[in-house]
Protein backbone atom coordinates (compact mmCIF):
# COMPACT_ATOMS: atom_id res chain seq x y z
CA UNK A 1 0.00 0.00 0.00
CA UNK A 2 1.40 3.49 -1.33
CA UNK A 3 1.51 5.96 1.78
CA UNK A 4 2.26 9.91 1.12
CA UNK A 5 4.15 11.45 3.40
CA UNK A 6 5.18 14.82 4.46
CA UNK A 7 8.46 15.68 5.32
CA UNK A 8 9.20 19.24 6.45
CA UNK A 9 12.97 19.92 6.68
CA UNK A 10 14.67 23.31 7.41
CA UNK A 11 15.68 25.31 4.41
CA UNK A 12 19.20 24.01 4.75
CA UNK A 13 18.56 20.93 3.42
CA UNK A 14 17.63 22.42 -0.34
CA UNK A 15 21.08 21.14 -1.66
CA UNK A 16 19.92 17.99 -0.82
CA UNK A 17 16.18 18.48 -2.04
CA UNK A 18 17.16 19.72 -5.41
CA UNK A 19 20.29 16.99 -6.02
CA UNK A 20 17.56 14.24 -5.23
CA UNK A 21 15.28 15.36 -7.63
CA UNK A 22 12.41 15.89 -5.32
CA UNK A 23 9.29 18.14 -5.63
CA UNK A 24 8.97 20.71 -2.65
CA UNK A 25 7.62 23.64 -1.84
CA UNK A 26 9.32 26.52 0.31
CA UNK A 27 6.45 27.20 3.09
CA UNK A 28 7.56 30.90 4.15
CA UNK A 29 5.44 31.54 7.12
CA UNK A 30 7.51 28.87 8.57
CA UNK A 31 10.70 29.24 6.83
CA UNK A 32 10.68 25.48 5.99
CA UNK A 33 10.55 23.33 3.29
CA UNK A 34 8.09 20.52 2.24
CA UNK A 35 8.79 17.20 0.12
CA UNK A 36 5.65 15.01 -0.44
CA UNK A 37 7.48 11.52 -0.36
CA UNK A 38 5.73 7.74 -0.91
CA UNK A 39 6.69 5.55 1.57
CA UNK A 40 6.39 1.97 -0.35
CA UNK A 41 8.01 0.39 2.08
CA UNK A 42 6.64 1.48 5.63
CA UNK A 43 10.19 2.68 6.42
CA UNK A 44 10.73 4.36 9.88
CA UNK A 45 11.58 7.84 9.79
CA UNK A 46 15.37 7.71 9.07
CA UNK A 47 14.96 4.92 6.78
CA UNK A 48 12.96 6.66 4.70
CA UNK A 49 15.03 10.18 4.49
CA UNK A 50 18.08 8.04 3.83
CA UNK A 51 15.84 6.14 1.11
CA UNK A 52 15.59 9.38 -0.32
CA UNK A 53 19.05 11.16 0.20
CA UNK A 54 18.20 13.29 2.59
CA UNK A 55 20.35 14.92 6.15
CA UNK A 56 17.74 13.32 8.85
CA UNK A 57 19.24 15.77 11.25
CA UNK A 58 17.86 18.49 9.04
CA UNK A 59 14.30 17.54 9.30
CA UNK A 60 11.55 18.90 11.58
CA UNK A 61 8.93 16.21 11.35
CA UNK A 62 7.63 13.34 8.99
CA UNK A 63 3.92 13.18 8.88
CA UNK A 64 1.42 10.97 6.79
CA UNK A 65 -0.42 13.20 3.96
Amino acid sequence: MTQVVSIICKPEAIDDIKSSGLGYSYQQESNTIEVLVENNYDLNDEQLCTHYDLDYNLINCIQPV
